[in-house]
């Protein structure tokens, strides 16, 4: 799914949040909030505000979908798979030598303590911002994402993601809402930046 030219932008001088990151839906709600809240059984809106925010709502859901899966695979017995945790480990030490960094743009930093120093974030740290954010709709898990900077445009990011979609919503729709919570999260953390989404929809969900 190929993004359409972006027709707006941020302003540059909005405040950068410190407040939001990898673990921050983009109403600012603390993702492990709602995660304790799905793991206690808790399903039901805690206040008056999860009752009318979809960002929380669906985030519920997904936790709640997650802790159970969880629950299913810690029931299950077996031996491990011969080489699995080596596997795993050629993985973790691939993931740890992937230092590949984004430069947060200056505009991004105006008016803030850092002006004067260098911020550069993780790619990967970018993509868990991403994932995260699109996690937050109903209907969609992210298989893929992967963040880096786009060739000839100082500052801006390019995010690419694999989405497994339930069918439910027409895809030019469903690209939309994606976007947009991405590109609502990767700003509030790292600024006023232009952000390019390419989604691929790789499967459907079980609706089981």
């Amino acid at each position: 799914m190929p993004e359409p030219p972006e027709t707006s932008r941020q302003p540059a001088d909005r405040a950068v949040s410190t407040s939001a990151g990898v673990d921050a839906l983009p109403c600012g709600v603390p993702l492990a909030a709602l995660v304790d809240q799905a793991d206690a059984g808790r399903l039901e809106p805690a206040d008056a505000h999860q009752a009318t925010c979809a960002y929380c709502g669906d985030a519920l859901r997904t936790a709640a979908t997650v802790d159970q899966a969880m629950g299913l695979l810690r029931s299950t017995t077996g031996p491990v798979p011969a080489g699995l945790v080596d596997r795993v480990m050629r993985r973790v030490q691939q993931t740890r030598r992937d230092n590949s960094l984004i430069d947060v743009p200056a505009s991004a930093r105006a008016g803030q303590f850092l002006v004067g120093g260098g911020i550069r974030v993780r790619r990967q740290v970018v993509a868990d911002i991403a994932r995260v954010a699109a996690t937050t709709l109903r209907g969609v898990t992210v298989a893929q994402a992967a963040a880096q900077p786009r060739p000839g445009a100082p500052g801006a990011v390019e995010i690419t993601m694999g989405l497994l979609v339930d069918g439910r919503t027409p895809m030019p729709e469903l690209a939309r809402r994606v976007r947009q919570l991405v590109r609502t999260a990767v700003r509030r953390a790292l600024g006023p930046t232009e952000v390019r989404v390419e989604l691929t929809a790789l499967d459907l969900l079980d609706q089981d």
